[in-house]
């Protein structure tokens, strides 16, 4: 068929806010924004079906296409809207916000300086913490207990600076099992359920998780998909970025760590029994509980663990090779490395926990 008389229609996927005469129209699953006048807007809205263009906007066919605004039926734009209708359960607000943040800019370390810097000079930042000394009574716990626990969790730290060092095969085991590892096995009125050694709102467990090893002993180059269940690495692709900082928002600091750990959601099991947006709010936090294993594990055995959510997502969607950009997300990176103790990170103060008041 061809292109330029295909019938159209007027884009599912459009989210509209008003500017005075004008309205800004956003199509959230190809992430663009268009400007145009309310007149415009409801001639084009009435295209709810597939029917040719109105001779009036015949001018404005590849504008309005090239924004989002209409679909063309045989296009790949179609597809995608298609595709997105079929597998997306959670309505339009966890929409926005799941793909409005994908690929987007970040600050380089010396903007985000600038900027907090201007943000300084112009009004204090807020109190870092919150006192009891306002209250009506303050309880005063008891004295803690330095546990083996409490210890590596204390030794917790994000350093960005990696010596160069390999990390050994052994730990990034450790580090995978105490995030991803399956324990067990268990059963509902419905199916069987596996569980590990994070909570996941009912055990379904949407992460997996890629290795992506530039400097592990024991090891070849290359990205790997770890299997919880087999406790086994499976090779996805020999080929690595030039530079590791390329896949997290171009941060220069994770170029030199020696492997890094993805956590990718694949939203269709949480989907699969909640059809409450509130579940994606869930799932985002179940890599928390997941990383801060991994942290504490490879804190343990010598390492930081540095946790980023600056992603570049169209590369890693490539380099991981994953197959529906609808629910399948990268959404968490875990940098590994031994820390450079002469790195500016090591330069904090230890606390003892019945002294914190004085830093507020």
């Amino acid at each position: 068929m061809d292109q330029q008389i295909q019938p159209v229609r007027f884009s599912d996927c459009v989210v509209m806010m008003f500017d005075h005469d004008r309205v800004l129209a956003y199509n959230y699953l190809q992430n663009k924004t268009s400007a145009l006048s309310l007149e415009a807007l409801q001639e084009i809205s009435r295209l709810q079906d597939w029917q040719d263009l109105p001779e009036d906007f015949a001018d404005y066919r590849q504008s309005f296409t090239e924004c989002g605004l209409l679909l063309e039926k045989e296009s790949n734009a179609a597809a995608d809207e298609e595709k997105w209708q079929q597998d997306w359960e959670w309505g339009v607000p966890s929409a926005l916000f799941h793909l409005s943040l994908r690929d987007v800019d970040f600050l380089s370390v010396e903007e985000s300086t600038d900027r907090q810097l201007g943000k300084v000079a112009a009004a204090p930042q807020p109190a870092p913490l919150l006192s009891n000394q306002a209250f009506k009574s303050v309880t005063k716990l008891p004295e803690l207990e330095e546990t083996q626990l409490m210890e590596i969790m204390r030794k917790r730290r994000t350093v960005r600076d990696f010596l160069d060092e390999p990390v050994l095969l052994t730990d990034l085991s450790a580090m995978l099992y105490s995030g991803l590892g399956v324990t067990g096995v268990t059963q509902n009125e419905a199916t069987r359920l596996v569980l590990g050694m994070t909570p996941s709102g009912g055990a379904r467990n949407p992460y997996e998780g890629f290795v992506i090893a530039r400097n592990v002993s024991g090891l070849p180059k290359g990205v790997y998909h770890y299997c919880g269940a087999e406790h086994s690495l499976g090779l996805v692709t020999t080929e690595l970025p030039d530079r590791l900082g390329d896949v997290v928002g171009k941060q220069e600091w994770a170029d030199d760590a020696p492997c890094l750990i993805v956590l990718c959601a694949f939203f269709e099991r949480t989907m699969w029994k909640y059809d409450d947006p509130n579940a994606y709010r869930v799932a985002l936090i179940e890599a928390g509980h997941i990383a801060q294993n991994v942290m504490l594990t490879g804190t343990d055995n010598g390492y930081t663990v540095c946790p980023t959510a600056a992603l570049s997502h169209t590369e890693l969607f490539e380099l991981l090779e994953l197959e529906n950009n609808v629910t399948h997300c990268p959404l968490y990176v875990l940098a590994v490395g031994r820390p450079d103790r002469n790195s500016p990170d090591c330069n904090w103060q230890e606390i003892d926990p019945a002294s914190t008041g004085s830093i507020l």
